[in-house]
């Protein structure tokens, strides 16, 4: 039987409608809606893992932890090539310290005074290479206090965002784990600038890694950059020394997240450089650097 003309799309919307229906039922099934499916469980499983991180003992985070804290970071630290020496190790894990003390207030000074020591300097807003990154905190600026970020007062523009954020967000640092969950310290090496971030997670197995990684992240706004950036590193000798730090910690609102970041050695300038600054938890509240 021949099908008028005029019929064919009606037809075929039918079908199509038919063929939809159908793979509802088999892909969702409107009779298990709600349940868990088998494939949804580990996942499940994963986050309510990453939430123990609240039933942690957070030490209170003061200058008197600082022996402490780097004793168990040079303990735990990953280093299954030998790339770092046992004063780099120590250097290093007296940074990233200083970083959480400075961090635990009472204000924002405490952090602008460990900025203007560590041998960076404030970023030029207008290079190329800031570009991007001013543009977040340009946005940041104006939806915070309605006007845009002025260009010749970054380190105005810090001390405001940070404290907004200790004032309305409660996220100055008051603990810090160093017992059941010791900080996570690996270092390696890198021929790119993406490997190190790629390559942070290489001794991890699936259980440290959902650990540590199973939660949202939020990089930091970029206030400060150093003398020799990890591109001048590369080209001068070809290959870096890095190194993934991550630290459970917990605010003064009671929030614990996953104090994240990455450094670089500098072999002309003999010290460790930043090179990013996170917040990976279920907690939001803005990061800087």
């Amino acid at each position: 039987m021949r099908i008028p003309p005029r019929h064919i799309p009606i037809i075929a919307a039918s079908v199509l409608l038919l063929v939809t229906g159908a793979l509802f039922f088999v892909v969702v099934n409107p009779f298990r809606w709600g349940e868990t499916l088998p494939e949804e469980q580990p996942l499940q499983d994963r986050m309510a893992y990453r939430k123990e991180i609240a039933d942690l003992r957070y030490t209170p985070i003061a200058p008197t932890l600082a022996s402490e804290f780097e004793n168990v970071f040079q303990q735990t630290a990953l280093d299954p090539n030998s790339l770092a020496t046992p004063r780099q190790e120590q250097e290093l894990a007296e940074i990233v310290f200083a970083q959480i003390l400075a961090r635990s207030g009472p204000d924002a000074q405490a952090y602008l005074d460990l900025a203007e020591a560590n041998h960076t300097h404030w970023i030029d807003p207008d290079e190329p290479a800031n570009a991007q990154n001013w543009s977040r905190v340009n946005l940041r600026h104006e939806h915070l206090f309605g006007r845009p970020a002025p260009k010749d007062d970054v380190e105005g523009v810090l001390r405001r965002f940070l404290t907004y954020s200790y004032e309305h967000d409660q996220s100055l640092l008051t603990g810090v784990n160093v017992t059941d969950r010791p900080p996570y310290v690996y270092f390696y090496h890198v021929r790119t600038p993406l490997d190190i971030i790629r390559r942070a997670d290489d001794p991890m197995d699936r259980e440290a890694f959902d650990d540590w990684y199973n939660a949202p992240i939020e990089r930091g706004f970029v206030f400060r950059e150093p003398e020799r950036s990890l591109d001048d590193v590369l080209r001068a000798k070809r290959i870096a020394l890095c190194a993934a730090v991550y630290v459970v910690v917990e605010t003064e609102a009671g929030n614990q997240y996953n104090f994240e970041t990455h450094w670089y050695w500098d072999p002309q300038n003999s010290r460790w450089e930043n090179y990013s600054v996170a917040r990976r938890g279920w907690y939001r509240h803005a990061m800087h650097f």
